[in-house]
């Protein structure tokens, strides 16, 4: 730091003569110098905070592609649904298959597949209905043939378990609009027309 100048002896605080060249407009931005340098160390704002600090050093977040939160949002919503409707004895696959029967008031194996063939494969779908059957919720719409529905005990079961799964509906969409839920939805099937037409093009 610049030693202080004294104004009224014209000497530097040290006692030594100040030169002459040291005079009018010099001596003032000599001043001006030195308590600029006081005052980037006595001014909060010319010195980096530990925050401020910090955050210069932690690692930018990457940017995160639409894939990875339709991939998360899928995976949570699976974590989800399975420990709540563990009370009712039902998986998210077994919830899907008896909502979906409730919904279109039957079908066959092959359409159940079709349906829900984002969240598993055929094999393990197949065999679920099976399950299902085997435990009295699903059953033959008449002796032989390939459509099932649901048994008066798995209606029974989907009402309660579609209290539960209103819940978490209702928790997942917490802050979302209708109409951004609307919007979505339909950016969504507009992404995988687009992708399923290349597919097609190929």
């Amino acid at each position: 730091m610049h030693p202080e100048w004294h104004a009224k002896r014209r000497t530097w605080t040290d006692g030594r003569p100040l030169p002459s060249r040291f005079g009018g407009a010099t001596t003032t931005m000599l001043l001006m110098g030195t308590l600029a340098c006081r005052g980037s160390m006595l001014h909060p704002k010319a010195t980096r905070t530990e925050g401020e600090t910090a955050s210069m050093t932690q690692p930018k977040k990457p940017h995160l592609p639409i894939g990875y939160w339709i991939k998360k949002a899928d995976e949570l919503l699976t974590e989800r649904i399975n420990e709540v409707q563990r009370a009712n004895g039902l998986t998210r696959t077994e919830w899907q298959i008896l909502n979906s029967l409730h919904e279109t008031s039957g079908a066959t194996k092959a359409e159940i597949v079709e349906l829900l063939r984002p969240f598993a494969s055929a094999a393990a779908l197949e065999a679920t209905v099976d399950q299902l059957i085997q435990r009295g919720l699903v059953e033959a719409q008449q002796s032989g043939s390939a459509r099932v529905q649901l048994t008066a005990q798995g209606r029974d079961l989907h009402a309660r378990a579609l209290e539960v799964q209103q819940s978490i509906r209702r928790q997942a969409v917490q802050g979302i609009t209708d109409a951004d839920y609307v919007t979505t939805v339909r950016v969504l099937q507009q992404i995988v027309e687009n992708l399923s037409a290349m597919k097609r093009t190929d």
